[in-house]
């Protein structure tokens, strides 16, 4: 039981480590711990759509990545307004240190994060769709789902986190991806989540995200001298 407290604040700290609070406009929220001796970044594009039933505000979305040795996650704004019945298309770079993913006992995944009623602190949570219809099914308020252990946040808090660009945010989507707790907190690139209205769960539409390693720049270098040279008009030739 000890063990698996420190493993909580280890996850806490590490998220807060680093942690740049963010306005609209102003970047990312990150947070790195144990870069590798000697390591190479590599940048991966996150990619995806938000598409919600119901009008959201202050929209974000969550990555977090961890292997055996290290950890990262990122806090990407999407928008101040997210329309519904509209699909918001999104696109934004991770970097990690080469070949970070390709390591044994890699956790990785995404949430999305928003509030559908900005004015009573209603928040809007990316679940995986098992536990998010679940969720829907039983209409769970924010406690019901969470639970109330005194280090999990309330839908207030969230609501402020969300306000203010608050990296805790990923430091949830972390425990919920690891599985510290009994609750899920967003899902696998590649996976749809469910987005779901706490509280008294309301289904809000959907979202999805995969990854892809970005080319590498000496790509583009050979490309670019190699069209320049292809569309470069012939010279006369001298006599």
């Amino acid at each position: 039981m000890l063990n698996k407290w420190l493993k909580k604040k280890g996850l806490k700290a590490a998220c807060m480590a680093a942690g740049l609070a963010t306005a609209w406009g102003g970047g990312e929220a990150e947070a790195a711990s144990n870069k590798p001796f000697g390591a190479v970044a590599e940048t991966y594009r996150v990619s995806g759509t938000i598409t919600p039933s119901r009008e959201l505000r202050s929209v974000y979305v969550a990555t977090y990545f961890r292997n055996g040795s290290s950890e990262r996650s990122i806090l990407h704004p999407i928008g101040v307004v997210v329309p519904g019945q509209q699909t918001t298309v999104f696109q934004f770079d991770v970097h990690l240190w080469e070949g970070f993913l390709d390591e044994p006992g890699i956790s990785q995944g995404y949430t999305v994060y928003g509030l559908y009623d900005d004015a009573s602190n209603g928040v809007t949570v990316g679940l995986d769709q098992t536990n998010g219809q679940t969720a829907v099914n039983n209409s769970l308020t924010w406690p019901q789902y969470f639970g109330t252990l005194s280090y999990i946040p309330t839908e207030n808090q969230v609501a402020g986190w969300l306000r203010n660009g608050d990296s805790e945010l990923t430091w949830l989507l972390g425990l919920g991806i690891n599985g510290y707790e009994h609750f899920s907190v967003g899902d696998e690139f590649g996976q749809a989540l469910k987005l779901v209205d706490f509280s008294g769960a309301v289904d809000n539409g959907s979202a999805f995200a995969e990854i892809a390693i970005t080319p590498e720049p000496m790509t583009f270098l050979l490309v670019g001298p190699g069209l320049a040279v292809f569309l470069r008009p012939r010279r006369p030739q001298s006599k």
